[in-house]
């Protein structure tokens, strides 16, 4: 792995102003309105809805929100926290997945919901139903007090608006494909009641051609279109270190222009890692005081790979409470539902668990001091090359061969079982 270091006016998270601002509103009804202002919604109580997609990371990427102090932001729909270790690996097997056919947990189905951002002031609190918006948070740990997750202040999750949704689609000049939807013909006015009830047009939207198609690395992510495009310098040459930095810059300019955001329920460590792989992030641990977010780490991805973990299209499941209103721990139940069924999908039985329990002891038998552990060999083992080592254990001078009596205690039990419990081996 390579790191680099460069300038801060490169550091689209820490520029206090950005250079790009949010397009003028024409229309009279939009006026003074920007993504992300305060409005007033009925609170409801429903229940969660799906809609299947195809998508990939790298199009999820940018409507993951960051903050200049933390890089992956969502309200805690995930039951748990992001576990950096995992995501090494992850990053890791990303790595080698480019330069092989291995898969390394990236192919697996992803579930996540779309929201908006909302900024509401301290001071503005007192007047609003806070429980109709949820706080945003940290994923992974930036500080060691409590757990160590941010909250993001004066900025909440709420309902996604069909007006965010519109604007979206005429940023993207994908209007022709949404006529159904909208009449793309009239100016945008704004209906703080219009919520977006129904996931399957979230999903049109992350499953279209213009996210599908997406490549990484390159050096201008949105160079299609005139709005997101990032324009670099002719001169710039495509390497990881370019591709990383101008990431940033996409992302940033992305995020200013829709306030429509996405949070995982299931796969968000795949998700950091690839904002970390493309956007060469280091993030450090919890008990550093100041993490550098200015450092580019340049991971391997090759530009004339076909297709990358990032790049990949995958199955995904996109949840929506059946109100449109981001409910709080919601998500969190319906991520802890989903774990819970991938451990239990597979019915254990006694013989699995008892199976599974004596290769937990001679696991551990092979893990102790090579002097203590020894193997006794028996002519009678000897029948094929590999050869099964038998269970052992010490005592005294002599170490005993616990195979055939462990086989002989399992014979026991079965017969044991099957007389009053009937035959369930």
């Amino acid at each position: 792995m390579e790191y680099d270091s460069f300038d801060s006016v490169h550091d689209n998270s820490s520029q206090e102003k950005s250079v790009h601002t949010i397009p003028e509103v024409v229309d009279e009804a939009e006026e003074g309105k920007v993504p992300g202002d305060i409005h007033v919604f009925k609170k409801v109580e429903g229940k969660l809805i799906d809609a299947p997609c195809h998508t990939t990371f790298l199009a999820l990427l940018s409507f993951c929100h960051e903050e200049k102090t933390t890089k992956f932001v969502a309200p805690r729909v995930n039951w748990r926290q992001i576990n950096k270790d995992f995501v090494k690996d992850l990053v890791d097997g990303a790595e080698k997945e480019c330069q092989s056919e291995t898969s390394l947990d990236w192919k697996e189905e992803i579930t996540f919901t779309f929201y908006e951002v909302y900024h509401i002031r301290e001071e503005e609190e007192k007047n609003f139903d806070m429980d109709l918006y949820v706080p945003l948070y940290s994923s992974y740990k930036t500080n060691t007090v409590r757990d160590g997750a941010e909250c993001i202040a004066n900025k909440w999750a709420g309902p996604v608006r069909m007006f965010t949704v519109k604007k979206l689609i005429n940023l993207l000049c994908i209007e022709e494909d949404f006529q159904d939807v909208f009449d793309m013909d009239e100016p945008i006015a704004f209906d703080e009641n219009a919520l977006v009830t129904d996931p399957s047009l979230l999903a049109r939207i992350i499953g279209h051609d213009v996210f599908k198609s997406l490549k990484f690395p390159t050096l201008d992510l949105y160079e299609k279109f005139p709005q997101l495009a990032i324009d670099p310098s002719p001169d710039m040459t495509l390497t990881m270190y370019n591709a990383a930095k101008n990431m940033r810059e996409s992302i940033r300019k992305f995020q200013e222009l829709t306030s429509l955001r996405v949070a995982f329920i299931d796969g968000q460590h795949r998700g950091f890692a690839t904002k970390i792989m493309c956007c060469g992030y280091h993030i450090g641990d919890a008990s550093e005081k100041k993490v550098n977010y200015f450092q580019v780490q340049c991971y391997q991805i090759k530009p004339e790979s076909p297709v990358t973990p990032v790049t990949r299209i995958l199955s995904a499941n996109i949840v929506l409470d059946v109100s449109g209103m981001v409910v709080k721990e919601q998500g969190a139940v319906e991520s802890k539902r989903l774990d819970t069924r991938k451990k239990t999908g597979v019915p254990v039985t006694w013989r699995s668990w008892f199976n599974g329990h004596m290769e937990s002891l001679y696991s551990q038998y092979l893990n102790t001091d090579e002097d203590y552990l020894r193997r006794l060999w028996r002519p009678a083992y000897l029948t094929n090359k590999i050869v099964r080592q038998p269970f052992l254990f010490k005592s005294g001078k002599f170490v005993f061969d616990t195979q055939i009596p462990v086989f002989l205690l399992f014979y026991r039990v079965s017969k044991v079982i099957r007389k009053y419990k009937g035959d369930i081996m």
